[in-house]
């Protein structure tokens, strides 16, 4: 784990606390087909969640050394994160200080740590009135564009950004299940509910793909784009632990509710 995290440090060119996209054609990023540059808020929410997880664990382990190193580095992420990446009522897609390109366009799921941090029972990645904006700005804005799912982007204007293809234009299933979690956690359970479940609606009642898990669909016709037996969508488990508010750590605990089923298994 160590030195995945060390790993992870090699990609902070400029010692600001955030980890920079490789330039294009090989993106080191989830949405790998489309061109990001510089510090870019869906891989550093990630970053930042990770750093937490990685402090828990050195802690636990007596480390303290690495401990401090992880909080150092998270404080100096969030940050800069703040003043690199904050556009008002969301955060920029990317922005590389280097070159002075950046992007605007909204990404759905952009507040991806959040929802890891709320699933492992962490420190919110993202200051709470920003995670209130940036989820109330997709819910008005994003939410609304399709009835199969939550596109994965759309520009301020309105307009499809084309420049990921499918991954920009289209609908990461997995990602609109990450998206209603992170709603979960922020205590809007029903438009988590809308987002799962137009999502599930399409992929089971719309295409009958429930036992072929699709990687991505069409926003305007619900249909498959991308993708079959993709394990990605079953992070729809993740789901009911946010929308009772727990974390898997609380559910992992000793007595917990995995202790529970093991002892009334026996």
């Amino acid at each position: 784990m160590k030195k995945a995290m060390e790993f992870n440090l090699t990609l902070d060119r400029d010692c600001d606390g955030l980890l920079d996209c490789d330039p294009w054609p090989c993106g080191n990023q989830f949405y790998g087909d489309w061109h990001w540059e510089g510090a870019a808020t869906h891989c550093n929410g990630y970053w930042l969640a990770a750093l937490e997880m990685a402090e828990r664990m050195a802690e636990a382990y007596g480390d303290t050394a690495f401990a401090h190193v992880c909080r150092t580095w998270f404080a100096l992420g969030q940050k800069t994160l703040e003043e690199k990446l904050w556009n008002g009522d969301n955060y920029l897609l990317w922005n590389d200080t280097a070159t002075g390109k950046k992007c605007d366009t909204i990404l759905s799921n952009q507040l991806s740590g959040q929802y890891l941090a709320g699933l492992h029972g962490l420190g919110d990645v993202f200051p709470k009135d920003r995670v209130k904006t940036v989820l109330e700005t997709v819910k008005n804005r994003v939410v609304p564009l399709s009835k199969h799912g939550v596109r994965n982007a759309i520009k301020p204007d309105g307009t499809v950004d084309t420049d990921g293809k499918l991954q920009s234009t289209g609908i990461f299933t997995g990602e609109t299940v990450c998206l209603a979690a992170t709603y979960a956690y922020a205590g809007d359970k029903k438009t988590a509910d809308e987002c799962a479940s137009m999502l599930m609606d399409n992929i089971i009642f719309g295409q009958r793909v429930e036992w072929d898990l699709p990687n991505n669909v069409d926003p305007e016709t619900g249909k498959v784009t991308w993708g079959n037996d993709f394990y990605q969508v079953m992070v729809l488990w993740s789901l009911a632990t946010a929308l009772s508010g727990r974390s898997i750590e609380e559910y992992c605990a000793p007595g917990g509710l995995v202790d529970r089923i093991m002892q009334a298994a026996k």
